[in-house]
């Protein structure tokens, strides 16, 4: 099922470029210390989400993809964070975009999640493109065929 806020999973767009959003639009460097230590403290890390500057090279990124394609937010973030992500978001000029979370209680690696929210709006003949900092992710999508751009720094892509 796909959390986008919207029971319709159609895109209007036959091409779609989608983005992740920690690494990739906002830069959550100063949380990532809380997920160093075992257990990872995901409650803090996510607490802090809302406090991430930009990442100009990404925002830049989503505007110019908006002029060809339909563009997708796809990110490991819980539900729960649907509205401080969604400010952040509006706070930084990014324009209303779908936006796919994992459910609240989702566990599955960031690789599995993505991948089954990417097959569900299309696979890689309808998502001719993502962008994505996590490179199991990365190495994950591009084994199921699809176009990925790895963004190694915030900023910087390979």
């Amino acid at each position: 099922m796909l959390n986008d806020g919207d029971s319709s999973a159609s895109l209007s767009s036959s091409v779609v470029i989608v983005f992740d959003i920690d690494g990739v639009l906002s830069d959550a460097r100063h949380r990532e210390h809380h997920l160093a230590g075992r257990p990872r403290d995901w409650a803090a890390f996510f607490a802090a989400a809302d406090q991430d500057t930009v990442i100009e090279a990404g925002r830049v990124a989503v505007l110019e993809a908006m002029s060809g394609a339909e563009v997708v937010l796809v990110s490991g973030r819980p539900e729960r964070l649907r509205s401080v992500t969604v400010d952040w978001l509006a706070r930084h000029g990014f324009p209303p975009l779908a936006l796919h979370l994992r459910s609240d209680s989702d566990r599955r690696p960031a690789p599995v999640v993505k991948a089954a929210i990417l097959d569900q709006l299309g696979g890689p003949a309808i998502v001719t493109e993502v962008h994505d900092d996590d490179a199991a992710v990365v190495e994950a999508l591009r084994q199921a065929g699809y176009a990925v751009v790895h963004v190694t720094r915030p900023g910087e892509v390979s």
